[in-house]
């Protein structure tokens, strides 16, 4: 029977689109209401802090934070999902730089949320140097990244994934021998480094950190590495990245550097070995799947090759590196044959 007004029904999908939509328009009023307050919610983190200056604890209360943190309820979950699929249409689109206030917006409503530092740290270290040509103004974008992911670190301290993000730029972008600009970028890393170094020696203070980016590359991938669980490798790949980086490292230092380091050539190159010697009694030569371990034990030992041509003076060490390579090649498990 026919709807005696003569209106049409509006059908359950129709109905579900239109409650959509005012959902969307509902989160982006929000916003735009939400923002106005936030000095002033400042204003009272920033009374907290001075209250409480006396406790051992460090209270560092973002407002935006606050706010998500649980008064906006479930539309703060809703604002999050428009934010997501604005950032997602923009990748597509390739408009790098439009993303980053939006994942950072999302930083401060889900800081928990790994993801939120792994793609806006990459986004700026990956994506938008793509717009530039000189070193310069790409090393600067890849230091914002590096700051991102840093902080990421401080948030998620046992997060796998932003610890391999944060290694993955210094081993795939800084440290990429097939860079265009690996050499500058390594170099922005060292004189830095000398810097806070100079600081600390200054200040009485002690610094332990990398001194090369190689380093960051590798002490950032072991700590995946002892994380594990990472949302997308498997814990073989995790495990074989700290040892790839110690052989990028031997080859940068004493091969590729244009002044090369022979102390931290050989650190790198003790550092590799025990690696190697952890993947070979756990990964045998005779998987297929393993192969790219062994070759690149095959490329550490012809740089160490390499190296006792160009410092005869150091022959010895280099020499024992080398036999030390063959006996662990030599002494680990074969998996039986399959009959």
């Amino acid at each position: 029977m026919s709807d005696p007004r003569g209106a049409k029904r509006m059908s359950f999908p129709a109905r579900e689109k239109g409650a959509a939509a005012v959902k969307t328009v509902a989160a982006i009023l929000y916003i735009v209401v939400a923002i106005p307050f936030l000095m002033g919610w400042q204003d009272v983190i920033d009374r907290i802090r001075q209250r409480e200056r006396h406790l051992e604890m460090s209270i560092d209360i973002d407002p935006v934070e606050f706010l998500g943190s649980g008064m906006i309820g479930g539309l703060r979950g809703l604002m999050i999902d428009y934010l997501w699929i604005k950032v997602v249409g923009l990748e597509q689109k390739h408009e790098y730089y439009e993303i980053r206030p939006l994942v950072e917006l999302i930083q401060k409503l889900q800081p928990n949320l790994s993801s939120t530092w792994t793609f806006n740290s990459w986004n700026l270290a990956n994506n938008i140097i793509t717009d530039y040509r000189s070193a310069q103004d790409k090393w600067r974008w890849i230091k914002q990244g590096i700051e991102v992911i840093e902080e990421g670190k401080r948030k998620l301290p046992n997060s796998t994934a932003v610890w391999f993000q944060c290694g993955w730029i210094y081993f795939q972008i800084i440290c990429n021998p097939a860079g265009e600009h690996s050499v500058f970028y390594q170099k922005m890393v060292e004189d830095e480094q000398r810097r806070k170094a100079k600081a600390a020696l200054a200040e009485g203070r002690e610094f332990d950190e990398p001194m090369y980016a190689i380093g960051f590359a590798y002490k950032n991938l072991k700590r995946a590495a002892e994380l594990k669980l990472h949302p997308t490798f498997s814990e073989k790949h995790l495990e074989a990245l700290p040892f790839k980086a110690c052989c990028r490292g031997v080859k940068y230092l004493l091969l590729v550097r244009p002044e090369p380091d022979i102390n931290s050539g050989k650190k790198f190159i003790n550092m590799a070995i025990n690696e190697f010697r952890y993947l070979a009694a756990k990964y045998p030569k005779e998987d297929p799947s393993n192969q790219g371990i062994y070759v690149q034990e095959a490329k550490l030992a012809e740089d160490i090759n390499e190296a006792i041509e160009r410092f005869p003076e150091h022959e010895e060490f280099f020499s024992d590196a080398a036999d030390e390579l063959q006996q662990i090649l030599t002494s680990a498990p074969r998996r039986l044959q399959q009959f």
